[in-house]
């Protein structure tokens, strides 16, 4: 029986209420160490909205701190704020600041910390033009003593009028070089202060508002996100690779798995990955011939080659993937799936997660803990510590109020199915 026990955010006994008002947004984690690493939006007491910090060890938790504070955030439940390491132990976290009068114009903030996340540095851009409109969905990836982000950049799509959807899907930009760009940058902390690189073009017309992924392997960096192709609006997971890590030289876009999910909106459900070595394990969602379902791949080689596809959810789920890299070469795969014969709605959600190994073997699917369907529950998110699993969500409550909290679970790996475990069954909560 899986034994996974509540974290303390703050004290033993129960979850941390992270805003009393409809404002929280989902968390982020990263793996800081001996640590993880947690950041997340919520409501100030005073009005507005605070960017805030705080870590464990999976047993006592450290107090909150806040990066900052104010009304001028782009707050949004799937496009969140990031959180990253160096190798020398600072700190780099990016959040959305609104830019224009539109409701969709937004650049990239980032700020610093060098002791630790008690004391943050002055704010840098991160996107460098000064385009009123979307710049978001950011994935930081350590490397070398500085941290790469890569993101999602409609200065191309201002040009030609503001869209008619947004993050609800709907889009209708226009195609060729006008639509939506991925676009990479250095972040560089120095002397306290936090200083970014001239962005580079990495593929000039992909989905709007899907959350990206990005590792950095011993050969270079690899970042997935979902594509825009043709007329036909084919949406399947694109791959971009660098030769190299200090300088990159960048490969031309390419589509990972040719699922031919052919889609009008955008599904606001992108990839996850995760890194060990040159190994990588990428998961996605897709609703290709009208079957919604998660699929996971495993690649020996940076993202040169990969292995086949496996289902790890043939069913439908709402998906809001995430993935980690296991050292034995295995990974975990989480998600948010729908309890069995329901049909929908607030209290039905679970969080989920199964072991995959690279030939294809599968344990049992295990679910974990309840979680909303609501967009105010975001994205459940993972981390490894150890022998054991850090998850980390926002629990949007039934009170009607728009009450959240932060809610955390130690999962040790040892209780999740390995590979080869009768397939099909469902532990219960």
């Amino acid at each position: 029986m899986l034994t996974a026990i509540p974290l303390l955010i703050t004290s033993l006994g129960s979850p941390l209420p992270l805003s009393a008002g409809p404002g929280a947004m989902s968390v982020a984690v990263a793996p800081l160490g001996a640590r993880v690493g947690m950041v997340w939006l919520e409501n100030a007491d005073s009005g507005g909205m605070r960017l805030v910090f705080a870590s464990t060890d999976g047993t006592v938790s450290s107090s909150k701190s806040v990066v900052t504070a104010g009304s001028e955030f782009f707050a949004n439940w799937a496009d969140t704020p990031q959180l990253a390491a160096t190798a020398d132990g600072s700190l780099v976290v990016t959040w959305l600041r609104r830019s224009g009068t539109e409701v969709y114009d937004y650049d990239i903030m980032a700020s610093a910390s060098s002791d630790a996340g008690q004391t943050w540095c002055a704010p840098a851009k991160v996107n460098d033009d000064a385009v009123p409109g979307e710049h978001g969905f950011v994935s930081l990836v350590p490397s070398a003593g500085t941290v790469r982000a890569f993101w999602l950049d409609g200065r191309a799509m201002a040009s030609v009028g503001k869209h008619d959807g947004g993050h609800d899907g709907g889009h209708g930009h226009a195609g060729g070089d006008r639509g939506m760009q991925l676009r990479t940058s250095t972040l560089r902390v120095e002397g306290g202060r936090l200083s970014v690189a001239p962005s580079q073009l990495l593929d000039p017309r992909v989905c709007e508002c899907c959350p990206t992924a990005a590792v950095a392997t011993t050969s270079g960096f690899t970042t997935a996100y979902r594509g825009r192709a043709g007329i036909e609006e084919v949406r399947d997971i694109g791959l971009v690779r660098s030769s190299g890590l200090d300088q990159p030289l960048w490969d031309s876009p390419r589509v990972a798995f040719a699922d031919g999910w052919r889609t009008s909106g955008c599904p606001v459900n992108g990839p996850a990955m995760d890194s060990s070595n040159d190994a990588i394990v990428l998961a996605w969602p897709t609703g290709a011939q009208d079957r919604p379902s998660l699929q996971c791949a495993f690649s020996p080689d940076g993202g040169a080659t990969w292995g086949k596809a496996i289902a790890v959810e043939q069913e439908f789920a709402p998906g809001r993937l995430d993935v980690v890299m296991l050292p034995s070469g295995e990974a975990v795969v989480v998600w948010l799936g729908m309890r069995d014969g329901t049909a929908g709605g607030e209290s039905e959600g679970v969080i989920r997660m199964q072991r995959v190994r690279a030939d294809g073997g599968h344990g049992a699917t295990v679910d974990v803990a309840p979680m909303g369907l609501s967009r105010r529950s975001g994205y459940p998110r993972a981390a490894r510590l150890g022998d054991s699993l850090i998850l980390v969500w926002t629990h949007a409550g039934d009170d009607g109020a728009g009450v959240t909290e932060l809610r955390a679970m130690r999962v040790p790996i040892a209780d999740i199915p390995i590979p080869g475990a009768v397939e099909g069954a469902r532990r219960p909560l």
